[in-house]
């Protein structure tokens, strides 16, 4: 499925799930950097849609963190706002909201000029979303059912 097909399925759902009563649920799992409970719901347990959704956004992710990597490495503050605009926007929607927050905070210095911050603060995003890639991971591995070899 493409990229702007997926985007606009996961728009499209967003919006309905925007009407219902209670669409957050509780997590179950406060640790957990994606809260997998909103997720089902986002994609009203589509486990198709949401392998895409969550492959979509592994890719994405890293492509993302390149990209700030090397606006860092220029010193283009202004990509590194515009990147991390975009990470965070993609979290949020995949309920990663650590990963949200910490896009949101290397976006808010790059805005603000505060470029002594920046390399930290790319840091933390990585980890988060490393954190979130991996537990997106392990959960896509252990919802396949067992290959028994024949």
């Amino acid at each position: 499925m493409s990229d702007a097909i997926l985007k606009r399925r996961m728009k499209d759902q967003e919006a309905r799930n925007q009407g219902r009563a209670n669409a957050r649920v509780p997590r179950e799992d406060i640790s957990a950097p994606v809260d997998l409970t909103a997720l089902k719901v986002l994609t009203e347990g589509d486990a198709t849609f949401h392998s895409e959704l969550v492959g979509s956004f592994m890719t994405s992710g890293a492509s993302i963190l390149g990209a700030i990597q090397r606006a860092l490495d220029s010193g283009d503050a202004k990509a590194v706002e515009r990147a991390a605009h975009s990470l965070k926007g993609a979290s949020a929607s995949m309920q990663a909201p650590e990963v949200s927050a910490a896009a949101a905070r290397l976006e808010e210095a790059a805005r603000s000029g505060i470029d002594a911050a920046l390399p930290e603060l790319a840091t933390t995003l990585r980890a988060e979303l490393t954190r979130a890639i991996d537990y997106l991971s392990r959960q896509e591995r252990l919802s396949k059912p067992p290959h028994d070899g024949t």
